[in-house]
C-alpha cells in the first residue's frame, strides 16, 4: 500500500515572500511538516472564505477546510487558540518575490 505524503519539508519548498500584519513571512500553497522547520521558526496555516475564493481570510495553527497554504516565519503571532481573521486587502501583501531556501536564498 502506498502512503500519501500530505506535509512537505519546509527546507525544500518554493516560497513567496508576503507581509502579514506588516511582518515579513514566507508563503507556500503546500502543507508543511512542522518537524522540518529550522529552530526559532513558526508555522501557521491559512484559509480562504467561501465568498472570497483565492484570498486569505484567516490564520490558524491548523486549517481543515478551505486550506490556502502555509506561512513560515521567525515572527511569533502568539498562541492562536482558534483562528485569527485578516483583511486580505490591508493585512496581507503579496510581493511577487519567490525564495528557494534549498538553493541558498536568505529570508
Amino acid at each position: 500500500m502506498t502512503t500519501l505524503k500530505f506535509r512537505h519539508n519546509a527546507n525544500t519548498e518554493k516560497y513567496e515572500k508576503v507581509y502579514v500584519f506588516g511582518k515579513p513571512m514566507l508563503f507556500t500553497d503546500n502543507r508543511i511538516d512542522k518537524s522540518t522547520l529550522p529552530p526559532g521558526w513558526h508555522l501557521y496555516e491559512v484559509s480562504y472564505d467561501d465568498d472570497n475564493v483565492g484570498n486569505p481570510d484567516c490564520i490558524s495553527n491548523r486549517i481543515i477546510a478551505n486550506f490556502l497554504g502555509s506561512l513560515v516565519s521567525t515572527t511569533d503571532l502568539g498562541n492562536i487558540e482558534d483562528y485569527m481573521t485578516l483583511d486580505c486587502y490591508n493585512d496581507w501583501k503579496w510581493t511577487g518575490e519567490f525564495l528557494y531556501p534549498s538553493k541558498g536564498d536568505k529570508v
